[in-house]
C-alpha cells in the first residue's frame, strides 16, 4: 500500500492515528513542500482550514502528488523535497494551525497541532532509536530532570545539540550526548517509564512506554551481583521508618531534584528544617563519618534514603578499600545540625547520585537552624 492510499484510509478513519504516525515515520522519510519565492525569501504555501482565519501549512506525500497545484506565475513557486521531521518541526513552531497533506486529492488529511505533535514524537522516536544516544542538558554530572506528573520525574532528551543548547541557556549547564544505557538507568532510578521529548520547546511531549521500549532496544542491562564486604560487620537499620519522616525525606529529595545540582536552595533548606531525622553515614561507634573536604571546609553528607547512602559508601570503598566499616543510619536532625553548624561545612545531599545537590557555601546549616527555630517557635 502506497502513502496516498494509506492517507485515504486515515482520512476516513479506517486506521487509527497511532497507526498513521507509525506508518509515516517508517515509510515517509521525505515530504514534498511548495514555497512561494519572492525577492530572495521563501514561504511555504498555506491552505485555508474550516474557519476563515485558520491556515495550514501545505505538504505532499510525494513530488507527483504536489503536481496537482497549478499557479498563474510558476516562476514564483518552488518545489522541494525535505526531510519530514525538520519540516514538521518548523510547521509546528509556526503560527499555522497545523499541516494539510495532499490538498486537492482524495488523500487530503488535516492534522492540527495536537495530532502534529504526536506525529513529530513518532518521527523523533524513530530517529533517536538509530542514534547512540540523545542530547541531554547536563550540569556537571546532573542531567536535566522534568516533572511529567505531580512528584514524578524523568530525563529530558533532545534530537540535536542545538535543541538541548536552547534549553541550557535558561536552565544552565551544557548539552551532552548521553548513551541510551545512561538514560535508561536514570529513568529506572526515577521510576519513569519513558524520557521526555524536547522539554522546554514548543513541541515538548513525553514519549510513550511503547516508544521508550524502542528507544532502549539496543541497551543490554548487565546483571550485577554485589558481594558483601567481609569486613562490614554493622547490620543496616531494619526498623520501619516513621511515615512523617519518610514523607519529609521524599519532600527533601524532590527539592534537590528540582534544584538540578545547586539551585532551589530555599526549598531545600526548608525541607531540611522540617525533617526530624535524616540519613547519614556512621562508623561502628555511631559517629558521623566525614568522607571529604573542600577548600579546607569539611563536607557533610546527608541522604534521603539508605540506598543513596550505600551508593556513596561503595564509591568511597572502591577508591580506598582500607576504609573502616561504615553504615547508613537515620539520626535526629536538630542535635546533628547544632553540632555541625559552627564548622560551617559544605552540605551535600545524595552525593554520588545523579540528583546530588550541594550548598557550595558554608552558611546552609546556620540558616537551616534559623528556619527550624521559626518553624518550631523557639530559639535554636
Amino acid at each position: 500500500m502506497n502513502t496516498r492510499e494509506y492517507l485515504e484510509l486515515a482520512s476516513t478513519k479506517q486506521v487509527s492515528p497511532d497507526e498513521l504516525y507509525r506508518f509515516m515515520a517508517t515509510q515517509v522519510p521525505e515530504l514534498a513542500v511548495l514555497y512561494q519565492v519572492t525577492e530572495g525569501s521563501k514561504k511555504p504555501f498555506l491552505a485555508k482550514g474550516n474557519a476563515p482565519d485558520r491556515r495550514y501549512v501545505v505538504a505532499f506525500s510525494d513530488a507527483e502528488a504536489s503536481a496537482v497545484v497549478k499557479v498563474d506565475y510558476p516562476e514564483y513557486m518552488k518545489r522541494e523535497e525535505e526531510a519530514a521531521l525538520p519540516f514538521l518541526l518548523k510547521a509546528f513552531r509556526s503560527d499555522a494551525e497545523g499541516i494539510v497533506l495532499n490538498p486537492g486529492l482524495p488523500s487530503r488529511l488535516f492534522l492540527n497541532k495536537g495530532y502534529l505533535k504526536e506525529l513529530i514524537r513518532e518521527y523523533a522516536a524513530e530517529q533517536l532509536a538509530k542514534m547512540p544516544g540523545p542530547w541531554v542538558p547536563t550540569m556537571e554530572q546532573n542531567v536535566l530532570l522534568v516533572e511529567y506528573e505531580k512528584g514524578q520525574y524523568t530525563v529530558a532528551v533532545y534530537l540535536r545539540e542545538e535543541d538541548a543548547g536552547a534549553v541550557t541557556q535558561k536552565s544552565g549547564g551544557k548539552p551532552v550526548q548521553r548513551t541510551w544505557s545512561e538514560v535508561l538507568e536514570r529513568c529506572r532510578q526515577l521510576g519513569a517509564d519513558a524520557p521526555y521529548f524536547h522539554y522546554g520547546l514548543p513541541e515538548q511531549i513525553p514519549f510513550t512506554k511503547e516508544q521508550a521500549t524502542r528507544l532502549f532496544a539496543s541497551v543490554q542491562p548487565k546483571q550485577v551481583t554485589e558481594t558483601p564486604s567481609k569486613t562490614e560487620n554493622i547490620t543496616p537499620q531494619q526498623r520501619p521508618i516513621d511515615p512523617d519522616v519518610a514523607a519529609g525525606l521524599k519532600k527533601l529529595e524532590k527539592a534537590t531534584i528540582e534544584g538540578q545540582g545547586m539551585g532551589n536552595g530555599w526549598e531545600v533548606c526548608r525541607a531540611m528544617a522540617e525533617l526530624r531525622r535524616i540519613w547519614v553515614v556512621v562508623d561502628p561507634e555511631g559517629n558521623m563519618v566525614i568522607l571529604a573536604g573542600q577548600d579546607q571546609s569539611p563536607i557533610v553528607d546527608f541522604f534521603t534514603s539508605e540506598v543513596h547512602a550505600n551508593r556513596l559508601i561503595a564509591e568511597a570503598r572502591q577508591k580506598n578499600p582500607n576504609l573502616p566499616a561504615m553504615t547508613p543510619r537515620l539520626i535526629s536532625t536538630k542535635k546533628l545540625y547544632r553540632a555541625l553548624a559552627p564548622r560551617k561545612p559544605i552540605v551535600w545531599i545524595n552525593r554520588g547520585s545523579p540528583e546530588a545537590w550541594t550548598s557550595i557555601m558554608g552558611d546552609t546549616l546556620p540558616y537551616v537552624l534559623q528556619l527550624m527555630g521559626q518553624l518550631q517557635g523557639e530559639s535554636v
